[in-house]
């Protein structure tokens, strides 16, 4: 099984370190903001100071940078991973042409079936990186969404 992933990542081509290198730091930001969004005494600490009549823009300025830890950075890898994965295609288009302009259907690199095996790969993978990180961010943001919402309605509340 493990040698069939590595197997599967080496064919991918030059991009494919890319790839998983963003992979992994994209669910790390994912984890992060969805421990960040469902840790109740931190929402708690923002509600106590304003309950506290701390400055609320203050607050909810600290709250609002807290809740998009790594939102940017993963969004960024988002729209990245499925070009990522178009130039890893090109690259194995480009390897598949290059063997048909030498006739070596069969050479060191995989001729043409190695070429558009990079290619499908590249692309397959690039969309399974960015399709379920776009969906788990756009639930992410929401869940935000709602808490800044009970923050600023807490706030307009609690005018000291």
């Amino acid at each position: 099984m493990i040698s069939k992933s590595i197997e599967l990542l080496i064919s991918g081509g030059v991009v494919m370190p890319f790839l998983v290198l963003g992979c992994l730091v994209m669910w790390f930001g994912l984890i992060y903001r969805i421990f960040i969004l469902n840790d109740r005494k931190l929402v708690k600490k923002y509600e106590s100071e304003i309950k506290s009549c701390n400055d609320s823009t203050i607050v909810m300025n600290e709250a609002e940078s807290e809740f998009n830890k790594f939102n940017q950075l993963t969004s960024t890898i988002v729209m990245v991973a499925p070009l990522l994965g178009l130039l890893g295609t090109v690259g194995g288009m480009i390897e598949t042409f290059q063997s048909l302009g030498d006739m070596t259907l069969f050479s060191q690199s995989g001729g043409i079936a190695g070429g558009i095996s990079q290619a499908l790969i590249t692309t397959q993978f690039g969309l399974s990186v960015a399709i379920p990180g776009m969906f788990i961010g756009r639930v992410l943001q929401k869940k935000k969404s709602v808490i800044m919402t009970n923050l600023e309605e807490l706030a307009q509340k609690e005018r000291c």
